[in-house]
This record gives structure tokens, sequence and C-alpha cells, in this order.
């Protein structure tokens, strides 16, 4: 009622159009939106807003290089709104531009220092693609100073990698009391379970981060590896079809949504003697991979090293996973490199032995740096919040 009193006033209100297009959004009618926006740069080419509006659904839509194109044009009306660095901060991030995506999350904290939540995209930038869970905990603290939402337990995944349990349960414990049936908090809790090895927690946690979330490969790869270790191939192989059973088709389809749970019930094939079949979803895996970027929050990691392992090529798994260490790839290494059996063929290689003592000996001296950084007073300890709600999110 409000807006077609707006209209009614002035039907060449910018703003008005803005309001009408993100109505059409959230009535999921994308192209009503489009021409909201598109009218109101029409009526109002000054204003910022439409052009950052515009750009977000472009981007959502796939068409990156379009999206970044416009909310590039909102920056250069409005270079001082944080919300404008932010949000392009996040697609250079998407896109594998890193650094560029770092320069704009700062730009955006500079601008709102309040911005809690560009703080953790900056921690996830050190720890997802430079590789520094040392200069990522600094970042997650400095966030938790002013808040900490239940989806704000990343920093769990960080004390992990460098092997402080106690603190990397205490971030898990904050998550679970504020967001109790959270998926970072239950994934972070099943992932503490992983790292202590204790089997009846592993496969608790997993079951329960799975009831939640059916297709939470985090959930599937863990009981997979239980039920692989104990001969209960079918039974993987029954949990992987029901929640994704478009790999199972003759023509298996993958895409990012579904690429780590092809890989890990590809192996579950392998087990069943399926070996044509786990070889064309393997196969099928690679162009997928070739479409995005290796590190960051939505990069491939070491899928490569695993695919190749996976079909028996040996050099061309340890050159993969050798650049994936070079590139600053961190994140959940102590599982990968002991634990996963998608690497169990060339885990005994002398070369594979090499660079896993290259990371660890990388994350000893982060860990040494960490403690000398708590010591310090430079990383406060995490201050208890019970009794609060969680605060609003992004």
């Amino acid at each position: 009622i409000a807006l077609a009193r707006a209209f009614e006033l002035d039907d060449q209100l910018g703003l008005a159009f803005v309001a009408l297009g993100k109505l059409r959004m959230s009535e999921r009618d994308a192209s009503g939106a489009e021409a909201a926006y598109s009218d109101a740069i029409r009526v109002d080419p000054g204003s910022a807003r439409p052009y950052l509006q515009l750009g977000r659904l472009r981007f959502s839509q796939e068409r990156l290089d379009e999206g970044l194109s416009l909310t590039e044009q909102a920056f250069a009306l409005d270079p001082y709104s944080a919300e404008i660095n932010y949000t392009i901060g996040r697609m250079y991030d998407v896109t594998g531009q890193h650094d560029k995506a770092l320069q704009r999350y700062l730009r955006a904290r500079l601008v709102e220092p309040d911005r809690y939540f560009v703080e953790i995209y900056i921690a996830a930038l050190h720890y997802l693609v430079f590789g520094r869970v040392d200069e990522s905990l600094v970042w997650y603290h400095r966030a938790a100073e002013r808040t900490l939402r239940g989806g704000d337990t990343a920093a769990s995944i960080a004390y992990l990698e460098i092997d402080d349990r106690m603190s990397s349960l205490a971030w898990t414990d904050q998550g679970l009391e504020l967001h109790p049936d959270g998926f970072w908090p239950l994934f972070t809790k099943m992932l503490h379970s992983v790292r202590i090895q204790d089997a009846e927690l592993i496969r608790a946690d997993a079951l329960k981060l799975l009831d939640a979330f059916p297709r939470a490969y985090p959930a599937l790869r863990h009981l997979r590896d239980q039920d692989i270790a104990a001969g209960r191939h079918q039974v993987a192989r029954m949990r992987y079809e029901r929640a994704f059973p478009e790999l199972a088709s003759a023509a298996p389809e993958v895409s990012r949504g579904n690429l780590f749970s092809a890989i890990d019930y590809a192996l579950v094939l392998q087990k069943l003697g399926m070996a044509e079949q786990a070889d064309t979803l393997l196969a099928a895996c690679l162009p997928v991979i070739s479409t995005l970027p290796r590190m960051g929050d939505h990069g491939y990691w070491v899928a490569d090293a695993q695919v190749h392992a996976l079909r028996g090529s040996t050099n061309l798994a340890l050159e993969a996973l050798a650049d994936a260490i070079a590139d600053g790839w961190r994140i959940k290494a102590w599982y990968h490199l002991d634990l996963n059996p998608n690497f169990e063929s060339i885990r005994s290689d002398a070369e594979f032995e090499r660079l896993r003592a290259l990371v660890y000996d990388d994350l000893e001296q982060q860990a040494e740096r960490v403690r000398e950084l708590k010591a310090s007073g430079d990383i406060q300890p995490l201050t208890p919040m019970s009794g609060q709600g969680p605060a609003a999110s992004e």
C-alpha cells in the first residue's frame, strides 16, 4: 500500500522502483525485479542503489561479469558505501580474485568499522586462501569482540588446523548455545569429534547434521569413512543415492553443489567393484573443477588431487596436491593428509610424505605464533555469552 501511494505521488521516484524490485525478488519474480531496477536507473541514473541491486541480481543469475560491472558503477557513484564495497568484495571473492576482495573488505571496514561480519570474511580469506590460520584467528576474535552469531564458528575449524582442540571446542559450544540446530555449530561439533577420533561421537554428530541438512556432504563423508572401514559399502551407497540421486544415473550430473560428494561416492562405487561407474563419475568431476577457483569458500581446494588419486594417476595427484599447498591450501589438511581414504593410494608415496611434513611444519609455526598472540593479549579469550540471543545477521 505504501509503495502504491509512493507511485501515486511520484511515478518517477527511483527509490520506489528499487523497493518494487526488492518486493519482486521476495516473490521470486526475477524478470519483474529486473524491470523495476532498470526503471530506477532510467529515472535516477545518479543513484547508486539500483545499480547495486541489479548487479546483485545479475550475479545471482551467474552473469558474473555483468553483475560485477553494475556493482562497480554503484561504487563509482558512492565510493564510501560500506555495503557496496562489501558486495564487490564478495563478488571478487566468489570469482577467485582474492587480493581484490581483501582490498574491498578492508575498505568496507574502514568506512564502517562496526560491520563485524566483514572481519569474518577477512578472516576467511586469510585461512581459506592465503593459508594463514594464525592471521585468520586474529580477525575471528576481533569480530567476536562485537558479537557472535550462531554461524560464526569457523574459528573452530581454524583452531583444529593447529590442533588447539580446547579453543576449538569453546567456539563450537558457543555456537551451539546460540543456534543448537544451525549448520555451522553442528558441523564443527562433528569435525571436533573427527579430530579426536571418537567413533561413537562422529556417528552421532554426523547423523544429527544429516537429519537437519540431508545433503550435508561432510556428514555423508564421515559416515562413509566409518562404513568403508566396517565393510558396509552398500549402506554407504544407499545413503549417497538417497541424498544425491543425480549422481547415480548413467550420465551423472555433477555440479559445484555436489562435487565433493561425487568424489566421495566414487570411492564407494570402487569398493563395490563398480569401477566403470566410478570412473564415469570421476571424469564428470574434472570439467566442474576447471570452472572453479582452487582457493576460497567457493574453491575446490584438493578435489583434483583426490580425483587423480582415485583414478590411479599418482603423478597427477601429487602434482595437484603440491600446487594446492603452494597456493596456500590448509583447510582440514589434517583430515585429508591423515584420514581421507580418497588419498589411500598415494599416502605411502615419498613425495606425499614430504608434502605432508611441509604442511605440518608450517602449521606448527603458525600454532606457535597463536600461542604468542594469546600470551601477549593480542588474541583475547572468547567471552562467554550465556543468555544472549543471536545477533541479527547480514
